[in-house]
């Protein structure tokens, strides 16, 4: 429910009330949930397509950029700066020049030898942070996708989570080739 699959969440809901049909919490949250996919589509039908399809593009472009932009601060934090200044430029490309974002990845571009570290945060925090990153940063090439993974494991080759990423979106390509 936390990231917007309302039908997934009413799905596990009527799961868990088939196993236990009379428990009131269930069923209240079940109804909870149901308001709030009517709110949604009910918001959703007044947009026009045109403007759907903007609220996309722009939700897309955003992670992408986003992605780009953590890989290039732990790129750097390893000690890979030309790949941290490529995906540096690679965020920098979504923002608008007179801005403050654009301005700042300029900054770490130039000063990419001198950046503290900041390892102490973790790249990614499961298998699926790993994924969702690397499938916004691919924007639905699985090529791009790899590669992200693959940098990322350069840069924290200790990392399980992006081990195990790499290997589901590897798998998935080589899928996509048959």
């Amino acid at each position: 429910m936390d990231v917007g699959d309302f039908d997934g969440a009413i799905s596990l809901l009527n799961e868990a009330r088939r196993t236990n049909p009379t428990d009131q919490d269930l069923r209240g949250a079940e109804t909870y949930v149901s308001q709030l996919m009517a709110q949604k589509r009910e918001r959703e039908s007044t947009l026009s397509d045109q403007e759907k399809a903007r609220r996309l593009s722009t939700i897309r472009t955003n992670g992408r950029r986003d992605a780009a932009w953590t890989l290039g601060l732990h790129l750097s934090d390893y000690g890979d700066n030309y790949g941290a200044i490529f995906y540096f430029l690679e965020a920098r490309q979504d923002f608008p020049l007179e801005s403050y974002n654009y301005r700042l990845l300029g900054k770490l571009i130039e000063n990419v030898n001198t950046l503290g570290t900041v390892n102490e945060f973790p790249l990614f925090h499961s298998k699926a942070d790993a994924l969702l990153d690397a499938l916004q940063y691919g924007d639905g090439s699985l090529d791009r996708s790899v590669r992200y993974l693959e940098e990322a494991f350069k840069a924290n080759p200790g990392n399980l989570f992006i081990s195990e990423a790499l290997n589901y979106v590897q798998g998935m390509s080589v899928s996509e080739e048959k």
